[in-house]
């Protein structure tokens, strides 16, 4: 059988259409979620659809104790979106709503292996997504730009 090289769009309408395509199977996996985020300097705030900014006020208050901590800090050969997916399947199962997810706060082509943008992708697209309600910067006790409260379903 002869080795065939798949066939890339050539027009633009064609690009166009492959396009929307690969997002409606993104929205497909991440059970067509929206989360709003909200970004001031180095510090995040988001939330599922249209959520109460009680839940924002929750997991940014004292008394908020994560039950489980993720830490992606010196794993540099992890992928986080399939780190954060596992890690938030397995405990959701077991009960757990308040978790914290600390990383290594980078910039640049670093932030692809565990930074803050890939952090937020992981929990808002993907298999995780179904089970996150909301997310923000943890508190300097708990990490502060180095670590993410999450709180889940």
């Amino acid at each position: 059988m002869p080795d065939r090289k798949p066939r890339l769009p050539a027009s633009p309408e064609e690009r166009a259409n492959e396009v929307a395509a690969r997002k409606r199977v993104a929205a497909l996996v991440s059970g067509g979620l929206h989360f709003k985020i909200k970004r001031e300097g180095n510090t995040v705030q988001g939330q599922r659809g249209s959520g109460s900014a009680k839940l924002v006020a929750l997991i940014t208050s004292k008394n908020f104790t994560p039950e489980v901590t993720l830490d992606l800090r010196g794993l540099p050969d992890v992928v986080p979106r399939d780190a954060i997916a596992g890690f938030v399947n397995m405990h959701h199962r077991r009960g757990v709503k308040r978790m914290l997810i600390a990383f290594d706060p980078s910039s640049g082509e670093a932030d692809a292996k565990g930074g803050l943008d890939a952090i937020i992708t992981g929990l808002t697209m993907g298999p995780a997504a179904a089970l996150v309600r909301a997310f923000a910067s943890a508190r300097e006790n708990l990490g502060g730009n180095a670590a993410l409260t999450v709180l889940l379903i």
